[in-house]
């Protein structure tokens, strides 16, 4: 593979022979070695690890190159079908908000529940206007429906402080039965708030005020990590952006209705 990014023809063995190394195979093998920012040191090993995200990228070059010969097991297979097949998944809308979703809003939340159950995080990129807010409510809602007793399933919100007591009354009016709080007050309240929250427990808390906050946050784990706004973030160089990416949440979800602004980094 080195040697065919080289643009090689061939390639002499040890004992001297000679390999030829054109065809689709190769060049197939390359691109996928690319694309992948496998090194030549790793690809020397004979053992490549990738990201799990990979699998579908993995999956539909494996199916256009027949030739190129793959044993898929079980769990590959089940983790590409799967992300493949979001809508027949057997995730089931909470009843209260059955008949207030609407359509695509219920494709949302089997996305993110499909998402979650892979062990994946993404950017819900639904327009302005669409109900990001209340897929994740109805998200939420559902993983706390679901989860066991004892289970932790500490969730934080990071949005513009404008919108701050605005995630608080849209969880209180779609799920009253969520336990959801405000990072507002003097340094030394939203200490004691973080310090203090329950398994079940929502915290709401603006980009301002976890930059500041990042202290406080350290010890705490969190299930669920949800950037509202997420562009505010586009910088990965600014403070905000670093005190988002530093929480610890085991599923990380972004929301934005314009995710890519003037350059697509």
């Amino acid at each position: 593979l080195s040697k065919y990014k080289q643009k090689k023809k061939f390639y002499r063995l040890k004992d001297g022979s000679f390999i030829h190394v054109e065809g689709e195979d190769i060049e197939t093998l390359a691109q996928m070695s690319q694309s992948l920012n496998l090194s030549d040191k790793e690809l020397k090993k004979g053992k490549v690890e990738v990201p799990k995200y990979r699998a579908l990228y993995l999956n539909s070059q494996l199916k256009e190159h027949p030739s190129i010969k793959a044993v898929k097991n079980k769990a590959f297979k089940e983790l590409v079908r799967h992300m493949k097949t979001v809508e027949d998944n057997d995730f089931e809308v909470p009843e209260t908000l059955e008949d207030i979703l609407r359509e695509y809003q219920k494709r949302g939340f089997l996305w993110m529940k499909t998402l979650r159950h892979n062990g994946f995080g993404g950017i819900l990129a639904d327009d302005m206007g669409l109900g990001k807010t209340l897929q994740v409510i109805t998200f939420l809602l559902s993983e706390h429906q679901e989860a066991e007793e004892g289970s932790n399933l500490k969730t934080l919100i990071v949005c513009p402080a404008s919108l701050v007591f605005n995630w608080k009354t849209e969880i209180e009016k779609f799920a009253p039965e969520l336990c959801v709080k405000m990072a507002v007050g003097t340094a030394k309240q939203r200490e004691d708030m973080i310090s203090q929250l329950g398994d079940r427990d929502i915290i709401v808390t603006s980009y301002d005020l976890l930059k500041r906050d990042m202290a406080f946050y350290e010890k705490v784990t969190f299930a669920y990590e949800v950037i509202d706004e997420g562009q505010y973030i586009k910088n990965h160089m600014t403070q905000a952006a670093k005190a988002v990416k530093d929480i610890q949440a085991g599923f990380k979800l972004a929301l934005t209705g314009t995710p890519i602004e003037n350059r697509l980094s």
